[in-house]
């Protein structure tokens, strides 16, 4: 792997916290990124262009602790594989805390229970891209605009992905493109770490669970397409992956969906009003829309 530091883009809006509860969102999108105020169209940014400063790698990462990639918004994090065959994107959220989660007074540190942090799950996307059949493939995190993308061709088809955190919207959008019409077909898998219910609707994969010390979260996974379809499925078809994760049955399946590199239009889904945010430009983020 190569890695170098050198000078070188549906309000989901359920972002509120109950006493004892955690929700992380995520939004999979097959389709164009929508703008918040007017879009910002730039080509990419290469490692080598003066003045950017870049990570990138010419294959996915292996390891979850020297090679995934990271983007947050704060609250919200995320680690990203990159891979072709699976796409794999470990999330973390600030307030998943085991232990008592509050000190209690007259007792000194040792006699506490005070907890630790807790990993909260995976998504797994899975895309039937052979690694060793694509080419031209380039992963990379924009340290200027925190926008992590992956670019390959495989088959005759020029694929991209663009993930990035949001903090006016609370989520973790990954947008899928490519140069040619119905590109992707696929699965999206949700795992978790506690072994909570993994429910699938419409196009939301949802996970609600409650740690050992009474504390309950939710994550919530939407897939919005504007082509293809999107189905839920209840199967073993994608049971195993290269890191042994333990997957349920319950998944979403993707067909014929996306095309065509972003371009400045409105999302309007069937379930819903939702819309994708729009990545950071890099002079900084475009301004959220007004929440009244």
């Amino acid at each position: 792997m190569t890695n170098k530091s050198a000078t070188p883009e549906n309000a989901i809006s359920r972002r509120h916290f109950l006493l004892s509860a955690s929700l992380a969102t995520t939004a999979l999108g097959f389709e164009p990124l929508t703008g918040m105020a007017a879009p910002v169209q730039e080509p990419p940014v290469r490692a080598d262009t003066p003045g950017k400063l870049c990570l990138w790698s010419d294959r996915p990462a292996q390891a979850w602790m020297t090679e995934a990639l990271p983007l947050g918004n704060g609250p919200l994090g995320a680690m990203l594989f990159g891979g072709t065959e699976i796409e794999r994107v470990q999330f973390n959220e600030i307030s998943l805390w085991g232990g008592t989660r509050m000190a209690v007074e007259g007792l000194d540190d040792e006699g506490q229970d005070l907890g630790a942090y807790q990993a909260f799950g995976d998504i797994l996307i899975h895309l039937g891209h052979d690694f060793s059949k694509v080419t031209d493939y380039r992963q990379e995190l924009d340290i200027d605009r925190a926008v992590h993308q992956v670019t390959y061709e495989s088959n005759g088809v020029r694929y991209q992905r663009t993930a990035f955190a949001s903090h006016p919207d609370g989520v973790i959008v990954i947008q899928l493109t490519a140069n040619k019409p119905a590109a992707y077909t696929g699965r999206v898998q949700l795992t978790d770490m506690h072994q909570a219910r993994i429910a699938a609707a419409g196009n939301t994969l949802s996970a609600v669970g409650k740690l050992e010390n009474g504390f309950e979260y939710e994550a919530q996974l939407m897939v919005l397409n504007e082509n293809g379809t999107v189905a839920v499925k209840d199967d073993e078809a994608c049971a195993k992956n290269p890191w042994d994760l333990a997957v349920p049955a319950a998944s979403l399946a993707f067909e014929q969906c996306a095309g065509r590199a972003p371009t400045s239009s409105r999302i309007t889904p069937s379930s819903g009003s939702a819309r994708i945010p729009t990545p950071p430009s890099r002079n900084g983020w475009i301004p959220p829309p007004s929440r009244a």
